[in-house]
């Protein structure tokens, strides 16, 4: 969450490049802007539960719904897709199967009490 205030010496061109960085890269961040000292919302601020923005790595549903005679048809090209790994670089993945971008091996960064000992 990032709250923008006290915005009156700053360009509006200015505040958009900085939401268009953190949009470009697909960080789930959720900005609001504060006006005289008041939030629009402060519930959404306040709440504590954890915020999702993509359901996109949730278990798809293993329940299967029989087409109703009552029910609109929805075309497909309609609705949004999100989660597009041509533009995401989060998501885009290697021919073996493996993200593109992959978190580093934390083994590597750790140091142990024995390496400690010896540069002493």
């Amino acid at each position: 969450m990032v709250l923008l205030s006290n915005r009156s010496e700053v360009s509006n061109k200015w505040i958009d490049e900085f939401q268009d960085r953190y949009l470009k890269d697909y960080y789930p961040c959720l900005f609001v802007f504060v006006k005289k000292g008041r939030l629009p919302n402060p519930s959404l601020v306040l709440e504590p539960e954890a915020r999702r923005i993509s359901k996109l790595f949730d278990e798809a549903d293993e329940y299967v719904f029989l087409d109703d005679e009552d029910e609109e048809e929805v075309d497909e090209e309609d609705e949004p897709t999100a989660g597009d790994p041509s533009k995401d670089p989060f998501l885009a993945k290697l021919g073996n199967g493996r993200r593109s971008l992959t978190l580093p091996n934390i083994r590597n960064l750790i140091v142990s009490e024995d390496d400690t000992l010896a540069g002493d």
